[in-house]
């Protein structure tokens, strides 16, 4: 692990240990009392800590529950690791959910999903001062982000039909069936289910956006879209599924080729493709039959993945390279 995530992860246990009291003891002057199931649920609880390129900084989530509203909400923080006992700064402050800080190479601007503007898209914060503002208007959620080396473009995911030319196509069919009297569904083939969300025939795809001049981000294009196949995966997956190559001009991606295997199959590949679409996406580990994850480019250039040595359920992955 490197040193500055070190530092960030130690800085970031340190700083949970203290909400946790605080949320435990409201009022310490009161004494000691018993652990109760509310002060469980009142627990402030950090996700997703993400180092500054430059290692000054760590962004993270922080999720405290408003009681009264019977809802949690998210915002992001800031803390300053070349300070010590530096306190963390909060950063967003809206009613809505904001998750997913992601950093601009400059170290100077973070990138975030929020469900501000009704539905969950990308924004944009400067960390000098001023409003975020809004990256992305397309008519469905995103579900994650990363951002390239050079801030030219952005890769995310959004949950579409494979047959729809464009999002719109994928917006108009899910509100279909609200306005149909019947309940009933069709499957063909498995899953028909993750937990507690039934499929809907949608198929999660990872697409790239060019950023203009004004930090808007273009027209989405699906760089995944030919594979039978969710990226990332479901029901988990995330931005650890994909990763820009350092020069920015291709994205490695996680995915398992769905048929009807699916359900019980743990062979995981690796796939590049360009980032412009001009090319198919091309299998980097097809001779491994089991589970190959979670890509990271090193600083020298080289590929590391997780990944299993023989396929089945319930086997630990080790790092490949």
């Amino acid at each position: 692990m490197p040193v500055g995530t070190r530092i960030a992860a130690a800085a970031l246990a340190a700083m949970l240990a203290s909400f946790a009291d605080a949320a435990a003891r409201p009022d310490a002057a009161a004494g000691s009392k018993a652990f109760t199931v509310d002060d469980l649920v009142r627990l402030k609880r950090l996700t997703d800590p993400q180092a500054s390129p430059d290692g000054r900084y760590v962004a993270f989530v922080l999720r405290e529950t408003d009681m009264d509203a019977n809802r949690g909400r998210t915002d992001i923080w800031l803390l300053d690791l070349t300070q010590k006992n530096a306190a963390a700064r909060r950063l967003t402050t809206s009613p809505a959910n904001d998750t997913s800080p992601r950093w601009a190479p400059d170290s100077r601007t973070l990138y975030f999903l929020s469900s501000r503007s009704g539905h969950s898209q990308v924004w944009r914060l400067p960390l000098a001062g001023g409003e975020a503002t809004r990256v992305t208007d397309y008519p469905l959620d995103i579900g994650s982000l990363a951002v390239s080396p050079h801030a030219d473009l952005i890769a995310l995911s959004m949950e579409v039909f494979p047959d729809c030319m464009d999002l719109q196509c994928t917006k108009d069919r899910l509100e279909g069936p609200a306005k149909d009297k019947a309940a009933a569904r069709v499957y063909e083939r498995m899953f028909v289910r993750h937990w507690d969300t039934w499929s809907n025939g949608t198929r999660a795809h990872l697409f790239t956006a060019r950023l203009a001049a004004d930090g808007t981000a273009g027209v989405p294009l699906d760089v995944s879209g030919s594979l039978d196949a969710d990226v990332p995966s479901k029901p988990f997956g995330g931005d650890e599924d994909f990763a820009f190559s350092p020069d920015g001009s291709t994205l490695v991606f996680a995915a398992r080729i769905a048929g009807r295997t699916e359900p019980w199959s743990t062979n995981f590949d690796l796939f590049q493709v360009p980032v412009d679409g001009s090319g198919a996406p091309r299998n980097l580990t097809a001779d491994n039959p089991a589970w190959d994850a979670q890509p990271v480019f090193l600083h020298n250039g080289d590929l590391a993945w997780l990944a299993q040595d023989r396929p089945g359920f319930g086997r630990s992955p080790g790092i490949a390279r």
